[in-house]
């Protein structure tokens, strides 16, 4: 990135809100790093946990990204019962495009015509 210091302040501003939300469940953010760069956020817990003790774990595995991914461009952390991502590009379903929500995967997948 060209300034790591602005993306990483976009990194965790996306993260706060996905595991704001994620505390329920799933939590997914999108924050502008550029006009042409956004970073995608992902928290998760499993379903046997309480929202407390998911929002402790989320908060737990994103203190991690520092020591395990350093600057990188997407990371990705998996501890005990929850999980959180952020990457430069749409990895969550429904994708968006022009604000819309989409799970037409024609659109993002490879497509082989038949012979």
């Amino acid at each position: 990135m060209d300034n790591p210091v602005t993306f990483q302040k976009a990194v965790r501003k996306a993260m706060a809100h996905a595991v704001t939300m994620g505390s329920g469940g799933q939590g997914r953010a999108k924050e502008q790093y550029t006009s042409f760069v956004n970073v995608y956020a992902l928290a998760q817990c499993t379903r046997d946990l309480a929202p407390p003790l998911c929002a402790q774990c989320l908060s737990t595995a994103v203190s991690k990204f520092a020591e395990a991914c350093g600057s990188g461009q997407g990371c990705q952390i998996n501890y005990s019962s929850c999980w959180v991502r952020y990457e430069i590009y749409p990895f969550y379903f429904p994708l968006e495009t022009n604000g819309q929500a989409t799970t037409d995967l024609t659109k993002y997948t490879k497509q082989q015509e038949a012979e």
